[in-house]
């Protein structure tokens, strides 16, 4: 308790350099201890690491009375020496009330009549501790009080029970509930605070007895009835994450009655604290607050955003420097709190309030702040898709690594595997197809081993990049990967498990198309589902990617299909913004759907289906144009499966021109051989074939020109075998035997050296242990493997010679 009390005082002060030898000699802290330490970027970060450390260690190594013993006896100078015995001054001098006690004291006064209530003076009140004086001098107490600055807000634990528990629905009213404004008596039941080191009791507002956060009761009972270990793992955090946010609803009522001390913001309380020091977990609290936001109007979020503001404009370029790297850091860590519950708008204005004050104020300890930032800047407007504020970003990352790399000691500083990942992602979606091959492969090479959460984004956005460039077996190796590497990392509740089970989705419903893609589609849904515990953008991508598995493996019944992504379409309307370019999408999906509904109708019942599928492709279509442009992939897509459903309601003169438009487009963006752009041409030729268009000879054409083009991705893809049968059918309809022996002969020549997959990858393939990733990324590097045995060789040879 002693050390969470003066946490603050310890974060700012100690420099763990100076005393972990100790701890190290006397078996409180080991080498892994040491190296998770030292992950640390900042003075300030390593002194919380060992912090969190040292209250993790049992009782037995008795660590407490070592460290004390290591700030007493610190490896540093008589100054800092000093100040460290200041420190356990503040350590033994911290008053421990128990608030239990007084919390009950006061609960039966609120029984007692007016008349019969003590009086004050008879209760005995310790007085206020004062601060430590290097003189020796005497201070009024009071008058410290006052002049002490509030460095953290703190709920204490002991008689936190009453107002933290869930208000009885049926005992108040929702108006009565939310009641953040009104003006009333105050409760005379109150919960301690802590101010900077002094502890103040501080009356809970009158409308606060029981919080406006109900408890999950069905996931809570779902994960406790479990027999899974991962399960029980989660019901613990998800507890703990629980009330975190309910001390953080606590922290927002007193802000709005006025009642926080005196230039207290609601950051700076340790629940913001505590939220903010677990990045893992940051998606327990998705339901909380979306909860309290439809149920209440209270928004959290919005209100930790401001609160920052206002730090961050209080923060002067004279503060001391580990002040300033405290609340830079605190304004990342919260702009990716912003980001993984969805909330860009905040995250946005958050990092570039941050990135503002930095180059307003350039620092030679902020200039890795300041790249990371930038770096956060690139994957924020990448998530938007806001491609020409992702090159502007890219533009002065550029800028910042010239500055660091410029200094003596700044060669080996910059990480530059995720700015490889986001230029790649751009790539990606601008349609360079090849840059964005190239960016993702540099970012597999050099992206660090220790950084869990960037391997994984690494990984999952080469799986894009290989499938864009059809380098199938590849994609499989990385897809794979990435979901077993997340597994082992995150477990099987996090999101980062989902999103490489998502990728591998997406890999799966393009190249493998069969029923255990579907099965992994249904497991990724219920991970989607249990993760949050509420209607995600994640999880209508998981009913969008279930959706499809369905389809490409021709499994059509009850419309399970269509149920998905209508599912998918509902969600994303509900957690999207209303003009957010994700959201083409799903009217994609639903209109693909419907097609394939209207496919399996009697030719006399397609009409209405068709119709409806035409109304949402068309909502597609208007989106991609106003976010996208008419000169990208997206575009061509959208218009060659408005050229499919316009077949099927007979309209040709207008599907042949939305298929050349689309053939036009693709042939502007993309280089002859990409297999996007032979798709399209290949759906192309079929449609000039069918009977009532007649173009026969502009099919044969365009078939050649596919069949000359095409590479060997080496698996089997199930359109080009029947681009090669219909081309020689056609030879073979107009009596060109020699023609058509030709391409068959071609055909089985690519089948021989693109064979079908031998093996299935089922769910509990991807549940097995992955390699590491410095020996997977040995293994998948076949240029550098051919290179080292070539070097290999040629030592040998020289050997020889000698």
């Amino acid at each position: 308790m002693r050390i969470k009390v003066n946490r603050i005082a310890l974060i700012q002060e100690l420099h763990v350099e100076h005393i972990v030898q100790y701890l190290v000699k006397t078996g409180v802290l080991n080498g892994a201890d040491l190296k998770h330490i030292e992950r640390g970027s900042m003075p300030p970060d390593r002194t919380r690491l060992l912090l969190d450390l040292l209250a993790s260690k049992g009782k037995d190594t008795e660590w407490y009375k070592h460290f004390r013993n290591s700030l007493l006896n610190p490896d540093a100078s008589p100054i800092l020496s000093k100040r460290y015995r200041c420190l356990v001054e503040f350590l033994d001098n911290t008053i421990i009330h128990r608030p239990t006690s007084q919390g009950n004291l006061f609960r039966d006064f609120t029984s007692l009549p007016a008349s019969k209530l003590p009086n004050p003076s008879s209760f005995h009140h310790y007085n206020t501790l004062p601060p430590i004086q290097r003189n020796g001098d005497a201070v009024n107490p009071a008058k410290h009080e006052r002049k002490v600055s509030p460095d953290i807000l703190k709920i204490h634990d002991g008689d936190s029970s009453d107002f933290l528990s869930p208000r009885d629905p049926q005992g108040d009213s929702k108006d009565e509930a939310m009641d953040h404004e009104e003006e009333g008596i105050v409760n005379p039941s109150s919960s301690p605070i802590v101010k900077g080191y002094i502890h103040h009791w501080v009356p809970v507002p009158a409308n606060f007895s029981h919080s406006l956060i109900p408890e999950p009761d069905d996931l809570f009972r779902s994960l406790g009835d479990s027999p899974l270990a991962e399960d029980k793992a989660q019901l613990h955090l998800e507890r703990q994450a629980l009330k975190t946010a309910r001390s953080l609803e606590l922290m927002h009522q007193l802000q709005r009655k006025k009642m926080l001390p005196h230039n207290m913001e609601i950051i700076q309380s340790e629940p913001a604290h505590d939220l903010l020091a677990s990045p893992d977990q940051f998606h327990l609290y998705a339901k909380h607050f979306t909860l309290l936001l439809h149920n209440h109007g209270v928004n959290l979020l919005h209100d930790l955003a401001n609160s920052f503001l206002v730090v961050l404009k209080a923060l002067q370029p004279s503060d001391n420097i580990n002040k300033i790297g405290a609340t830079i850091k605190q304004g990342l860590d919260l702009t990716d709190l912003f980001s993984e519950l969805n909330q860009s708008k905040e995250a946005e204005q958050t990092l570039i309030s941050v990135l503002g004050f930095l180059n307003r104020h350039p620092r030679l300890e902020t200039v890795m702040a300041t790249y990371k930032g930038y770096i956060k800047l690139m994957h924020l407007m990448n998530k938007e898709y806001n491609l020409r504020s992702t090159s502007i970003a890219y533009f002065r990352i550029t800028e910042v690594i010239w500055q660091i790399e410029k200094m003596s000691f700044g060669q080996d500083l910059v990480e530059k595997g995720e700015m490889y990942l986001e230029l790649s992602h751009m790539m990606l979606e601008s349609g360079s197809v090849n840059s964005a091959y190239s960016w993702a492969f540099k970012s597999l090479q050099h992206v660090s081993a220790e950084e869990k959460t960037s391997v994984i984004n690494v990984l999952c956005n080469a799986v894009m990049a290989y499938c864009s460039k059809w380098n199938i077996k590849r994609a499989e190796q990385l897809a794979v990967q990435a979901v077993q590497l997340s597994r082992e990392y995150f477990g099987s509740r996090h999101p980062m498990y989902l999103k490489a089970l998502l990728t591998y989705c997406y890999y799966s419903n393009e190249f493998r198309q069969d029923d255990s893609g579907v099965e992994i589609a249904r497991h990724t849904l219920q991970v989607a589902r249990i993760t949050y515990g509420i209607e995600t953008p994640q999880q209508a991508h998981a009913h969008r990617a279930l959706c499809k598995a369905l389809i490409v493996a021709q499994n059509f019944k009850e419309e399970e299909y269509l149920d998905h992504a209508q599912r998918a379409f509902s969600i994303s309307q509900a957690c999207y913004p209303p003009a957010h370019p994700a959201k083409y999408l799903f009217h994609f999906t639903l209109a693909y759907a419907q097609y394939w509904k209207a496919l399996q109708l009697p030719p006399s019942e397609q009409e209405a289906t068709l119709s409806l599928a035409l109304q949402e492709i068309s909502h597609a279509h208007s989106q991609v144009l106003q976010h996208f442009g008419d000169l990208c992939l997206r575009h061509a897509q959208v218009l060659a499966l408005m050229a499919q459903i316009s077949i099927k309601m007979n309209k040709f003169k207008t599907a042949e021109s939305l298929l050349v438009t689309s053939d036009k487009i693709l042939s502007l963006c993309l280089p002859s051989h990409s297999n996007y752009l032979l798709v399209t041409q290949a759906t192309l030729a079929m449609f000039y074939a069918m009977d009532p268009v007649g173009k026969v000879e502009d099919a044969k054409i365009l078939l050649q020109k596919v069949i000359k083009e095409l590479d060997s991705p080496g698996v089997l893809v199930n359109w080009v075998v029947f681009a090669f049968d219909h081309l020689v059918a056609l030879h073979q309809s107009a009596g060109e035997q020699k023609e058509a022996a030709i391409i068959e002969a071609q055909k089985e020549e690519w089948v021989a050296n693109n064979p079908p997959h031998t093996s299935k990858i089922t769910l509990p393939v991807l549940m097995e242990p992955p390699r590491p990733y410095a020996e997977f990324l040995a293994d998948f590097n076949i240029w550098q493997k051919r290179v080292d045995r070539w070097k290999e060789a040629k030592e040998s040879e020289e050997c020889c010679h000698l």
